[in-house]
């Protein structure tokens, strides 16, 4: 029967109710275009081999063979037993040998654990594609990546994002994280083996980094104070983890808080852990007005006005120096709502009236 001919099974198997077979790993000692090998097989009972032998093969799935030594055809075994054989004027080449076996008339083929020996001065042939590439975390400013060797010579690996190289050095293990992210952002990842011989196929996903997620956050309600000529907008936001934000006072004319008026004691893109405070003074022409404290956590695409658990009187009023006309209304949305409004007779007392009809 043909090499070509064979069935071969990588296993170690149980022959049914029959004896347990063990094939072990084969040492090869190289010297030159000769080889040296030798291997261990164990069996639990009395076996006869139709074939038993140790194989060599190019190909790392040990088929076809290219020749077989220790040969032991029509052999019984029963406990531990060594092949030993000896080969030369093999080509240069890769190769891998192992024991094999058959116990159905050379129908079926048995293997062993495979060894890899060169011969002569080699040159590998770029590896191939890593397999099972996977992402193995995700953070709003991270990816992990994990994949599986291909077969062949491989000394490291190179990990392009979006196609551009991002490891200055092929690293050597199968695992990768890329760092300082963007958050809530789509990127496409290609992981290369490389060797002396070049750099084989690539294996590519796309993934995206999360979403922020900043636990619970609490914008404070605003406070207005004034000092004459200008408006004190005070107010603040607590997060229950670290969290990076862009926070403003806003302040609108329409009760719905849109659209803005202006933005006061901005953060942009700030990490906020715990409390911070927000205050700034400003200007405003006369007119009514709602302030609050607004978020983002998307960079500034969506904002948030949420609510809290008042810290202040729900109702807390301002007498303003101004004269008996005018007026003026700040709402601090969602927690606290503070009217200002004058409070003065048709001719104000001197010591509060002010010439200037501009105070807000």
């Amino acid at each position: 029967m043909s090499i070509s001919s064979r069935r071969l099974q990588r296993t170690q198997k149980q022959q049914g109710s029959g004896p347990t077979i063990q094939p072990g790993a084969v040492s090869v000692s190289v010297n030159g275009s000769s080889i040296t090998v030798t291997g261990v097989l164990t069996t639990t009972q009395s076996t006869t081999f139709d074939g038993l032998n140790i194989s060599v093969a190019r190909n790392e799935t040990g088929y076809p063979w290219v020749f077989s030594t220790a040969l032991s055809n029509g052999q019984t075994v029963n406990g531990t037993y060594t092949l030993n054989g000896s080969r030369s004027g093999i080509a240069d080449g890769n190769y891998v040998a192992y024991i094999s076996y058959s116990l159905d008339g050379q129908t079926t083929w048995t293997t062993g654990p495979r060894a890899a020996f060169e011969i002569g001065t080699v040159t590998a042939p770029v590896p191939g594609r890593p397999t099972d590439l996977a992402v193995t975390s995700s953070t709003t400013n991270s990816i992990g990546l994990s994949w599986t060797a291909p077969a062949g010579v491989v000394t490291g690996y190179n990990i392009y994002r979006n196609g551009t190289l991002i490891t200055s050095t092929p690293v050597t293990s199968t695992t990768y994280t890329d760092n300082g992210l963007t958050q809530a952002t789509s990127y496409t990842y290609e992981v290369k083996a490389v060797n002396s011989s070049g750099e084989g196929d690539g294996a590519t996903l796309s993934t995206a980094t999360e979403t922020s997620n900043p636990g619970t956050i609490y914008p404070e309600p605003v406070t207005v104070s004034f000092d004459g000529a200008n408006i004190l907008f005070s107010g603040a936001l607590t997060t229950t983890q670290p969290t990076s934000l862009r926070v403003n006072i806003s302040i609108a004319k329409d009760e719905s808080g849109y659209p803005w008026v202006k933005s006061i004691a901005s953060v942009n893109d700030g990490t906020v852990n715990g409390t911070l405070q927000l205050s700034e003074s400003t200007t405003l022409a006369l007119g009514d007005f709602v302030a609050y404290v607004s978020y983002s956590t998307d960079g500034g695409s969506n904002w948030t006005i949420g609510t809290h658990v008042q810290r202040l009187p729900s109702h807390r009023r301002y007498q303003l120096a101004v004269p008996p006309h005018q007026s003026s209304l700040f709402t601090a949305r969602y927690g606290t709502t503070i009217h200002l409004s004058s409070k003065f007779p048709q001719t104000p007392p001197k010591s509060v009236f002010h010439s200037s009809s501009q105070i807000l």
